[in-house]
């Protein structure tokens, strides 16, 4: 996606669209996707599920 960052551990990305904040990640075969107002609240939900 254009605009996105790579995060650790990969494959994850974060990426902002507007006022939007993406976060997503996959994890033990399963694609997670995380949207937030904001990217301290979309990394906060990704390290609460352990994504990031």
């Amino acid at each position: 996606m254009a605009g996105a960052r790579d995060l650790k551990p990969a494959p994850s990305w974060l990426a902002e669209i507007e006022a939007t904040s993406m976060l997503c990640a996959d994890k033990d075969r399963t694609s997670w996707l995380a949207v937030a107002a904001d990217q301290t609240t979309a990394l906060t939900v990704g390290r609460a599920l352990g994504l990031t």
